[in-house]
């Protein structure tokens, strides 16, 4: 028996079984995820535009993620079916995010406390089921400088962890600029008051990986169709449009009473609050600092609701830290809130306590790790308040909580063994765990329907229309996302038009003034679903096209799935 035990131990103990324990653990709970989830709606759709345009003419728009840009366009050359290209680009994103917190964990956790903290970061839907597939990426290049410079903690380590978050902040996430900058002070301010200190290596070690960063930003910009002066341009728009949208958001969230919509009506609300459509956060704060204060105290109002939601999917509070609704008054995120906090305590006061033997045997040679962690966490700190707490911002930061919970436990349990005494079944909470846990998309009951992707099906047949230049399709609802995904190489044209917009800016009942306001905004494409079939104003030109001079290029009428397509 003993034997078979080393045996066993000696299995469990290996890499390979850990890395294949949790990858096989993410797979599971991915399975079926091309069965059940729909194709991403909002932004995923605009980066889908920038793949395209990459993956045909090697251009990327400099301003926005163009890393992101890429990575997504590398799975074109395996289809280029919209839906395909955007499930896989998710699956491989968030494994490798997976694998990559296993790595970290396991040089900053004994091995069986490492393990359990990946599943935990694996399990929880908001680390795979997050809205746009751009967050999830983001967190990638955090955690390979983590573990650069936890397999490297020295002046070259170190530095080659400033320059991935130097590169990804221009690449990916314009924050971990902020980021870059306190580990590179920290780092470079150690080694200069260091008692050996060798100036020549201390500049050294951290000017050459900031000089192949930008290197790589400056390839990047080169393939950049965004130059100068548009680029400047470009940047103001991005960050006065997300202030807009961001303050518009949480005064809704405050003011109900409110109904317009913050992300395409923003503009009203700040020429009321501040006199201008669209100020950046510093010309806000100076014309109305009360309503930004306001803002600043609602988001850190929400923190605990999003390190909840980050932490165990669900959260106690009744506000939504994200822009979609979530389950609160959760028993099981205030159970596990406190669970969490006594554990951190407690593993403070006991670490404190016995703190040389801690910083000997332990954090010295993985300090620096720690320092990364914080220099990323606090400039998540920074956008909780500024932007909003909203999970997928705060990766870095329930990564950094789950290994700090790690620590404590490992703190906690040393007098007992229990890391020693865990390898043997080590192998037995695995496959438990593979076992126990269900796919997360395992029936339609959480996602009844797919009608984005439904109606990318609908109109794919057709993509050479919709990218050609002046397009305009007319869209049931807000699909405008169609315009992207079905007419992806369609950057020079392809807009759509709501049906709801023409409805209202029209007489009831007057398919003449129908007609021409279509005219006059240029539609070319009418896509009509059972939704708009069904009202009187659109029945008359679907059923008589060529009388208003339209043709009739598809439509699927029996049943339930109605349909039509019609051209000018």
């Amino acid at each position: 028996m003993s034997g078979f035990r080393k045996l066993v131990e000696s299995a469990t103990a290996g890499a390979w079984f850990a890395y294949a324990g949790i990858l096989l653990l993410e797979g599971k709970v991915l399975w079926g995820i091309w069965r059940f989830r729909d194709l991403t709606s909002g932004d995923t759709s605009d980066y889908f535009v920038n793949a395209w345009r990459w993956f045909h003419t090697g251009e990327v728009n400099i301003v926005w993620s163009p890393l992101y840009a890429v990575f997504y366009g590398l799975f074109f050359y395996l289809s280029e079916d919209a839906y395909w290209v955007t499930i896989a680009h998710r699956v491989v994103i968030v494994l490798a995010s997976t694998v990559l917190a296993l790595a970290v964990f396991r040089r900053l956790l004994p091995g069986p406390i490492a393990w359990l903290a990946a599943a935990w970061w694996a399990l929880l839907p908001v680390n795979f089921d997050a809205a746009y597939e751009v967050h999830l990426l983001a967190v990638l290049p955090v955690l390979a400088a983590w573990l650069v410079i936890l397999g490297n903690n020295g002046p070259w380590g170190r530095g080659w962890a400033v320059g991935i978050l130097l590169a990804s902040s221009v690449l990916m996430r314009n924050e971990l600029l902020a980021a870059s900058a306190l580990l590179g002070l920290a780092s470079l301010g150690y080694e200069l008051n260091r008692r050996d200190r060798r100036i020549g290596r201390a500049v050294l070690s951290h000017l050459a990986p900031v000089a192949t960063a930008l290197l790589v930003v400056g390839l990047f910009y080169l393939n950049s169709y965004v130059k100068p002066p548009e680029l400047g341009a470009l940047l103001g728009s991005k960050h006065t449009l997300n202030v807009c949208q961001v303050v518009a958001f949480g005064y809704q969230q405050r003011h109900p009473e409110w109904t317009r919509s913050p992300w395409i009506q923003c503009q009203e609300l700040m020429n009321r609050e501040f006199g201008v459509p669209e100020p950046s956060l510093w010309e806000a704060l100076r014309l109305n600092p009360k309503a930004m204060i306001e803002h600043f105290l609602w988001n850190a109002a929400l923190i605990p609701n999003g390190m909840q939601v980050s932490l165990f999917g669900e959260m106690t509070g009744r506000y939504s830290p994200d822009y979609g609704n979530m389950r609160g008054g959760s028993l099981r995120a205030t159970a596990g809130s406190l669970l969490l906090a006594g554990i951190l305590l407690a593993g403070l006061f006991h670490g404190f306590r016995d703190r040389r033997f801690w910083w000997q045997n332990w954090l010295r040679q993985r300090v620096w790790g720690w320092v990364a962690m914080a220099s990323t966490s606090l400039v998540v700190a920074v956008v909780m308040l500024t932007q909003r707490p909203r999970p997928s911002y705060m990766f870095s930061l329930s990564l950094m909580v789950a290994a700090a919970v790690g620590m404590a436990i490992h703190i906690l349990t040393r007098r007992w063994g229990f890391t020693n005494r865990a390898w043997p079944y080590f192998s037995l909470v695995v496959v438990i765990f593979l076992v126990a846990v269900p796919p997360y998309y395992r029936n339609g009951g959480r996602f009844p329907r797919r009608p984005l992707l439904e109606h990318y099906r609908r109109l794919s047949p057709f993509q050479q229309l919709l990218q050609r230049q002046g397009t305009v399709l007319v869209t049931p609802g807000d699909y405008w996302e169609l315009c992207a995904y079905v007419g992806g190489g369609s950057w020079k044209g392809c807009r759509n038009l709501r049906w709801q917009d023409l409805k209202e800016s029209v007489t009831p009942g007057s398919p003449v003034e129908l007609q021409a306001q279509l005219k006059q905004q240029g539609a070319n494409l009418f896509y009509a679903d059972e939704t708009v079939l069904d009202d009187p104003l659109a029945k008359e030109l679907v059923s008589s096209p060529e009388k208003y001079g339209w043709r009739l290029l598809a439509s699927h009428q029996p049943g339930r799935g109605r349909w039509v397509l019609l051209q000018r």
